[in-house]
């Protein structure tokens, strides 16, 4: 089992994106009338494997990742307002079960999920907030026959996205592979 926590925190300028494009910057520079933005950002991990020692079972181990993200930044304008401010907040997480021992079958099978919440606020908010969900069930697999080892997966997924004051919008995937 394993976890880490990591952040950062930053300030910086957008040289040329002073919104009043009409006004001489101050100072004499391109960058003094930019727009700046202060962004904070953390994230949590925890990742977790098991793996079956005892001979030949059929369960060989198991795995496990989640993450949890927060991340914030704010458009100051040059005159040192607040403009418009971004969030995101959420989680993915996955889950699988290997199995067998490569004679003649050996593979994963698993499920992943991740959510999102993400807004934005201010004068130049173009999108608004929603919230992303999306679930998916996947399985990969190998099988070894001679000299050739056949491989196979599929992916079926699931993303459902519902903004603020619209209309949810669902979508499902298959996916296949085969070599």
């Amino acid at each position: 089992v394993g976890a880490s926590y990591n952040g950062f925190n930053t300030s910086y300028g957008v040289p040329g994106h002073a919104h009043d494009h009409d006004a001489e910057p101050a100072g004499g520079g391109a960058e003094a009338a930019g727009v700046r933005i202060k962004l904070r950002q953390r994230r949590t991990d925890l990742q977790a494997e098991w793996h079956n020692d005892h001979g030949r079972d059929f369960l060989r181990g198991a795995r496990l990742k989640f993450g949890h993200a927060n991340y914030r930044h704010t458009e100051f304008e040059p005159d040192g307002s607040p403009g418009t401010v971004f969030t995101n907040q959420g989680h993915d997480a996955r889950f699988e079960l290997l199995h067998g021992d490569g004679h003649p079958w050996s593979g994963a099978v698993g499920v992943q999920s991740a959510r999102s919440d993400f807004g934005a606020v201010g004068e130049e908010a173009f999108l608004p907030p929603s919230l992303t969900r999306t679930g998916a069930l996947f399985a990969f697999e190998e099988l070894k026959r001679g000299a050739l080892t056949w491989q196979f997966g599929g992916r079926y997924e699931r993303t459902r996205i519902t903004p603020a004051g619209g209309r949810t919008r669902r979508d499902s995937e298959l996916t296949g592979s085969l070599g």
